[in-house]
């Protein structure tokens, strides 16, 4: 078998390193395309000798608009973030609302982050908001 298009000795399964990167998954005939970027996590490259069939698909990924200011869900924000205390752990969602209450936070002081990073995470890890310094499981780690 040839090499397939893009790839090298291995190739990625893409962005997800949930349920769609495990062994039993591996069988489904969805590869990833061009526009897919390699995670380095989880059982998320497959050898090119393990793959019998190759069907190449380029399609740009599909992005999540990001609310960079609470101005649509103002009194959610409020009321959420004013239970939020500086060195507490967040398990925050994906989507408008989300989001919308992390930018609410950005006078809090080292919150942390578990189990997932969503855009709205980022602005407030860079600013030195989200460092998990008190977190008491994976401490300094989101």
């Amino acid at each position: 078998m040839g090499q397939p298009a893009g790839c090298a000795r291995f190739c990625s399964l893409g962005v997800s390193v949930d349920v769609t990167a495990r062994r039993p998954c591996r069988e489904d005939p969805d590869r990833p395309g061009e526009f897919l970027h390699a995670t380095h996590a989880g059982h998320s490259f497959l050898h090119v000798r393990d793959i019998d069939w190759l069907v190449e698909h380029h399609e740009p990924l599909l992005e999540w608009p990001v609310i960079t200011h609470p101005t649509r869900y103002p009194a959610d924000c409020r009321l959420v973030a004013s239970l939020i205390s500086d060195g507490d752990t967040l398990q925050m969602g994906i989507g408008h609302l989300p989001d919308a209450i992390l930018s609410s936070l950005c006078d809090r002081k080292d919150l942390g982050s578990h189990e997932m990073l969503s855009d709205g995470v980022l602005p407030l890890v860079a600013q030195g908001v989200i460092t998990g310094q008190r977190k008491t499981l994976h401490q300094g780690r989101s």
